[in-house]
């Protein structure tokens, strides 16, 4: 089985980021790291063990940090410290 590739992260403009670190953690929680990666050339990222029912993740790049909380619903909400 094939790891899906999750992103791209993109800059406000529009632009991939790659070399942000992405962190996982176990569903609402960001003590219990669980795996840590960076985006490639394209933004994108991915984690062999990734579950959107089990993590959250934490994308930092630069000052900035995003949070992916997955629910049980199709898709994710993104939130960010710095707009």
């Amino acid at each position: 089985m094939t790891t899906p590739r999750v992103g791209p992260v993109l800059n406000s403009s529009g632009q991939p980021i790659m070399g942000a670190t992405v962190l996982l953690f176990r569903k609402n929680t960001v003590r219990n790291l669980v795996a840590e990666t960076t985006t490639d050339a394209h933004g994108y990222w991915d984690f062999p063990e990734f579950d959107k029912a089990l993590h959250s993740v934490v994308i930092i790049f630069g000052i900035e940090r995003r949070y992916l909380n997955y629910d049980p619903f199709p898709g994710y909400t993104l939130t960010s410290e710095m707009d």
